[in-house]
């Protein structure tokens, strides 16, 4: 029997501690999952408790993530497709195409790709947020007025031409969205195309192409961007997304981004557009006060003069258009008188219709003129009540909200995957903070505006909460650091504590 204090001794908890697995080094490979995670070398705590140069949370979330991307990975390329379809409507470039209904049936496959893959994968088809559910009460609503509205045939185009297809959309891009390269694509899309409309617009405006009786350009393409009033609504909503580009980019593209915004800015400067112009006003102030966090007073200088000196070198008809805003006798068109007049009825349908509304799509039979309300409140409350307004509201606020908090916990964060929620999260608040202004002076609620600017704001809420989730499992999976430390790049030590009664741990190191 071997002495205790004899070199061949070989205490019962040193051979317990030889029998572990040994820590993942140059020379020895260890079979446990954080060494296959984490990647080897020295565990160095960095300030944010995780490892340095160690990217073991984010290997994690992607290896449970990675089927699921393969999967949608057919139906996001649809959905992209869609997308650009929507903006450069290629029947309206390409006279060949005529009314060959290409975004037609891009719309209708996509969604089955998706039904498809959420099958194969056994989820279930439709994410229950409480954005999606909103939406779901308005469809809900417009169907259930439908038999009983003045015209019912109106509520079925109305249905069937925008709103069901908006709806489909809307369900693929809280679906399809749920990795940060796909949602950063899919801002990039429309930041480009946006700046693509913008140039023509621009172009229109300096080679006097007034096609809007004479006096106002219209767009390069038809559909929600022909008339310079939806065309000036669509640029405003993406230059927030130009401007979170830009700061979370660097050196070519940090550049191509700010360029973006200054022609999308430029574009809705050029449609003349009244409510345009106001909505740009709140939007650049929004930016300055969130965007320019500890530089607020220098940034709103800047501001301030580039604007002073862009009205200064605006045409006599501009300013003439834009004073009119305060006095509607200024307006020889009679637009301004027109729209006060329809706000006078739109107040009084949605007081005298709150419950049942009058159907989607028939604001216009009790309008003046067969007019729209030109204001997104009143007529959807006039159509679908009460509740429909409710819904609405709910649809545009409660990504809002989620926004604001997102922003303040990666405010509070140092890693740059934060730094860029944090950016892109301001930038989505100030495109639903536009749409909130715009929808004031333009009928938008049944069109893709929110829609696409909600569906980002639920997707960029849905992965953050998902990488939150990941990291937090990655944390609690890490050892305790009263388990094996290193002291060397070849072997760990065990814990500096007495091993027993028998084994004191000055005897135990002699033995090791």
């Amino acid at each position: 029997m071997n002495h205790p204090e004899s070199p061949n001794a070989r205490p019962t908890m040193l051979i317990r501690l030889q029998e572990r697995p040994r820590a993942r080094g140059k020379l020895f490979r260890s079979s446990t999952g954080i060494g296959k995670i984490g990647g080897g070398g020295k565990r160095r705590a960095g300030n944010n408790g995780r490892p340095v140069n160690s990217d073991w949370p984010y290997r994690l979330n992607s290896g449970l993530q990675e089927d699921s991307r393969d999967s949608y990975g057919f139906a996001f390329g649809l959905l992209y497709l869609f997308t650009l379809l929507l903006y450069v409507r290629p029947n309206d470039l390409i006279p060949a195409m005529g009314t060959f209904p290409l975004a037609k049936i891009v719309a209708i496959i996509a969604p089955l790709a998706y039904a498809y893959a959420q099958y194969q994968l056994g989820k279930p088809i439709i994410n229950w947020t409480i954005e999606v559910k909103m939406v779901f009460v308005m469809l809900s609503l417009a169907i259930l007025f439908t038999p009983i509205a003045a015209s019912p045939s109106d509520s079925v185009n109305t249905l069937n031409d925008v709103f069901i297809k908006t709806v489909i959309i809307f369900i693929l891009i809280i679906g399809l969205i749920n990795t940060r390269a796909r949602l950063k694509s899919m801002l990039n899309l429309t930041v480009i195309c946006g700046t693509w409309l913008a140039i023509f617009a621009i172009k229109n405006y300096a080679t006097g192409n007034f096609e809007l009786r004479g006096v106002r350009i219209a767009g390069v393409v038809g559909g929600i961007f022909g008339n310079p009033n939806d065309l000036a609504m669509a640029l405003n909503l993406l230059i927030p997304l130009a401007v979170a580009l830009a700061l979370i980019s660097a050196g070519r593209a940090r550049l191509l981004y700010i360029a973006c915004a200054l022609m999308m800015t430029a574009g809705v400067i050029a449609t003349f557009s009244r409510a345009g112009f106001i909505t740009l006003v709140a939007l650049l102030g929004i930016m300055v006060w969130k965007f320019g966090r500890g530089k607020r007073v220098s940034a709103g200088l800047a501001t301030m003069i580039a604007s002073v000196i862009l009205l200064a070198a605006l045409s006599d008809a501009y300013h003439t258009r834009l004073s009119s805003i305060f006095d509607q006798n200024k307006d020889q068109s009679g637009s301004a008188q027109e729209r006060s007049a329809l706000l006078k009825r739109g107040i009084d349908l949605a007081v005298r219709h709150p419950i049942i509304g009058l159907g989607m799509g028939n604001f216009h039979i009790y309008s003046i003129r067969e007019k729209v309300a030109h204001n997104a409140y009143l007529e959807t409350a006039a159509e679908l009540g009460a509740i429909g307004l409710l819904a609405y509201l709910i649809l545009i606020l409660a990504p809002l909200r989620e926004l604001a908090r997102i922003e303040q916990k990666a405010q509070r964060a140092s890693a740059p995957d934060d730094l860029e929620t944090k950016y892109l999260s301001i930038g989505l608040q100030a495109v639903l903070a536009a749409y909130i202004v715009n929808s004031f002076f333009n009928s938008i609620q049944y069109l893709w505006y929110l829609y696409y600017a909600a569906g980002f704001a639920v997707a960029l809420r849905q992965i953050y909460a998902a990488e939150s989730a990941a990291q937090a499992s990655a944390a609690a999976a890490a050892p305790p650091p009263d388990q094996i430390q290193p002291i060397g790049r070849l072997w760990k030590s065990a814990p500096r504590k007495p091993a027993g009664r028998l084994w004191p741990a000055y005897r135990f190191r002699k033995g090791f």
